[in-house]
């Protein structure tokens, strides 16, 4: 079964074409976040969930630092709201650009 393309963060161009985590074995992104739903029990985010991820991720790291990225994503779950809900908030609290 063919895998709908996954949302690409800029940092996913680096390395031919690879993210940091890369396609280094042999298992390309998509498949990655299937397995791993799987393995808890959970069904994989679809594109658009992927792409609200991704922002969400974006603004957390641009108005910060990186790791704030992750982190901002691991609240948003465990507060139960939507990634594109999340996004207003991280927007709000983000400092304005110059």
């Amino acid at each position: 079964m063919a895998h709908p393309p996954v949302a690409r963060h800029a940092d996913a161009d680096r390395a031919g074409g690879r993210g940091r985590l890369g396609n280094v074995m042999g298992m390309d992104a998509r498949g990655w976040i299937e397995a791993y739903a799987r393995e808890l029990g959970l069904e994989a985010p679809g594109e658009n969930e992927v792409a609200a991820i991704l922002d969400l991720a974006a603004v957390a790291a641009h108005a910060s630092e990186r790791t704030a990225a992750p982190i901002a994503c691991w609240l948003t779950a465990q507060a139960g709201r939507p990634a594109g809900e999340a996004i207003a908030v991280a927007r709000s609290i983000a400092p304005a650009a110059p």
